[in-house]
């Protein structure tokens, strides 16, 4: 079955209509061989991509027709687990239909001091060589100033190579228009600062930048820039602010230009991983031919604080937790402790008949150590249901229409996880058990 009814989507219109596996692999089928599907997340996630040149040619039958425009114009996403994504690749295939894989991890070359560095052509070949690297993009990223008619803004020009979006998947997060490696991509924000109200006729911005060498001249300040003229070509959305309203891609080449580095320069290497190889293996053969200063990250390096953040926000939910069970604990010591009082006459009966007093301890420490296990098995099943169903249906969404990139929030189950809350729960539910158990049937086996 396709997972989320199968919708097909685009940002401006989202759940458009849905397909089911057969009428998908017919749209796929209308495709003509210019087109392409790009898988775009290991899970099966598929994106049809756009091609201006043949967006409308050569497509019929009806609604089909219909839907198989909206998906080369706007783009669209379907969900399938890994034998439908088979299925529908090997149909497409038939056809000749193009089939890329971008479901990879990233991976970024970047010097280890300093900004900038020299890739030649045996840099190059040693990437390339590397098992487990699919493709690679130059990347010269610095900052700068954009203007647009009289709005002025500064922002972080991205120059990158014609092999980007192969790479990183651009066009999979571009709203409108497409990447081209002789356009420019606005971020989403960045474009209603500027007042760019559409792209589809390629308007001219132009980029500011200091020259990197000379002196400034104070009674021309002017003749201190670099000035360069750049058509945009489209506008991209990744639904957080730090990108949509300060980055700019442009061609390599003209920031290159911009910023007056040489032909062999770039600040660092974009590079996706196959999806079949391993990431870790990748970054170690990537790092042993690497010369001496160059570095490899991989996506935990290159988003650290972001990261370490998440760790800390998670150690602070399990402290949390903890905090909650040792509330809990007391309901657990008032309990046993109100069981054991009900119980003082068959306690003085078990010492008649000649019960110990360890033996009479360990009934009671017994049926609280079992309350124990059992409300921390009962919990842990209701919250791994609740965590597989907010995975499997997105029970708690994200609010407003076309805010976020998912629509509810994401989780994931770890054993460990698991494990650990489990163990530190029981641990503590015993400890509670344990206290009211030794003190009080002591008291009361002593003084029957």
């Amino acid at each position: 079955m396709i997972r989320h009814s199968a919708p097909v989507f685009s940002r401006k219109n989202p759940a458009a209509t849905e397909l089911s596996q057969r009428d998908f692999a017919v749209l796929f089928g209308l495709l003509l061989a210019g087109g392409q599907l790009q898988r775009i997340a290991g899970d099966g996630q598929l994106l049809v991509g756009r091609n201006d040149e043949h967006a409308h040619a050569g497509i019929g039958r009806g609604n089909l027709a219909f839907l198989a425009k909206l998906l080369l114009v706007v783009g669209g996403r379907v969900q399938l687990d890994a034998q439908e994504f088979q299925a529908v690749a090997d149909h497409g295939a038939q056809h000749g239909v193009v089939l890329a894989d971008a479901s990879g991890e990233h991976q970024r070359v970047e010097a280890a001091h300093g900004k900038a560095f020299e890739a030649d052509s045996l840099l190059r070949e040693a990437i390339a060589s590397c098992h487990g690297v699919a493709c690679f993009s130059d990347v010269i990223e610095e900052n700068a100033l954009v203007r647009y008619g009289k709005r002025q803004v500064p922002v972080t020009v991205m120059g990158v190579g014609p092999t980007y979006n192969s790479v990183t998947n651009i066009d999979s997060i571009t709203v409108e228009g497409c990447f081209a490696p002789d356009r420019c991509l606005l971020g989403d924000a960045l474009a209603g600062q500027l007042s760019v109200s559409s792209v589809s006729f390629n308007p001219n911005i132009v980029l500011y930048a200091p020259k990197r060498v000379g002196k400034i001249n104070m009674s021309r300040p002017e003749t201190s820039f670099v000035e360069r003229v750049e058509r945009v070509g489209g506008v991209f959305a990744v639904q957080q602010a730090e990108y949509d309203a300060t980055r700019i891609l442009a061609p390599v080449d003209s920031v290159r230009l911009l910023f007056d580095y040489s032909q062999l320069d770039v600040t660092s290497f974009a590079i996706r991983v196959d999806s079949a190889a391993s990431p870790k293996d990748v970054a170690r053969e990537l790092q042993s031919v690497l010369p001496d200063g160059l570095v490899v990250k991989d996506k935990w390096q290159q988003h650290e604080s972001f990261f370490k953040m998440m760790e800390v926000e998670k150690l602070m939910a399990f402290a949390i937790l903890l905090f909650i069970a040792l509330i809990a604990a007391f309901n657990i010591i008032g309990s046993m402790s109100m069981l054991i009082f009900e119980k003082k006459e068959s306690i003085s009966v078990l010492r008649s008949i000649g019960a110990d007093e360890s033996l009479v301890t360990k009934v009671f420490l017994y049926e609280g150590w079992l309350l124990s296990v059992g409300g921390a098995v009962i919990g842990l099943l209701l919250g791994v249901a609740l965590t597989l169903a907010q995975r499997r249906w997105g029970v708690v969404g994200f609010g407003g229409d076309d805010a976020y990139i998912i629509d509810a929030y994401p989780v994931e189950l770890w054993l460990s996880d698991v494990v650990v809350v489990f163990f530190a729960v029981v641990a503590l539910a015993a400890l509670a058990a344990w206290y009211p158990v030794k003190v009080i049937v002591r008291k009361y086996y002593r003084s029957a």
